[in-house]
């Protein structure tokens, strides 16, 4: 099974959404506190200079690069006959970041000074680590069923988890982000990973009649 029905489904993402709205509006009315607290965290991570290591993790993290994953993952799940969680893995990355550019420009918030020339779009929520994560959400709906060793499993999710942290710090560290920047990309990708779940099962179950989704599996 990959999607289960979930009855608190839109209270969590209700709750989520309202944790999110909060984060929006502390960053909207320049809190005090909020700045404090990323300033504080920055000056920590930065007081020494990001390395190769935070540069290749952010570039594998970039949110093109991830797309390719997303490719990737569709065109194998494509390939042995998962049509329709392949074709949802594919809309849920790529919706989601269109969902993430609306909210980015509409926050609108200044980066750190410091940061590269090149980035004139809004640090919030972070882009990398919303893009690093939804690839990571889509390997635990659609792959986890079929890897069968819980050690296996334990595996990958520890080293999702790893990789996701190590995003985290290197965008801090290179001033391309702050860190309650990651605190929104966290809430927008559970908020957004909870929705196309519903989803699924409530569109893609229909799906499954048309000729190009014959003889996929659907649940």
């Amino acid at each position: 099974m990959y999607v289960s029905f979930n009855r608190d489904r839109w209270l969590n993402i209700t709750i989520a959404g309202l944790l999110f709205l909060i984060v929006i509006a502390l960053i909207k009315y320049n809190s005090y506190l909020l700045a404090l607290i990323d300033t504080s965290i920055q000056s920590k991570l930065t007081a020494s200079h990001a390395g190769v290591f935070s540069h290749v993790f952010s570039a594998l993290s970039n949110p093109v690069v991830c797309g390719i994953y997303a490719v990737i993952i569709w065109f194998l799940l494509w390939g042995f006959k998962h049509k329709l969680i392949a074709t949802w893995a594919l809309a849920t990355y790529f919706v989601g970041q269109l969902v993430f550019t609306i909210i980015a420009k509409w926050v609108s918030r200044t980066r750190p000074a410091g940061h590269s020339s090149k980035l004139v779009s809004s640090g919030f929520p972070s882009h990398h680590l919303f893009a690093i994560m939804l690839i990571c959400f889509i390997i635990w709906v659609a792959v986890f069923p079929w890897i069968t060793k819980n050690w296996q499993k334990w595996l990958i999710m520890f080293l999702m988890i790893l990789i996701c942290l190590i995003v985290m710090v290197a965008r801090i560290k290179m001033f391309e982000n702050y860190s309650f920047d990651m605190v929104g990309s966290i809430l927008l990708c559970y908020i957004w990973g909870q929705f196309s779940e519903w989803s699924y099962l409530k569109w893609f179950g229909t799906l499954g009649r048309s000729r190009i989704f014959r003889n996929s599996d659907y649940n």
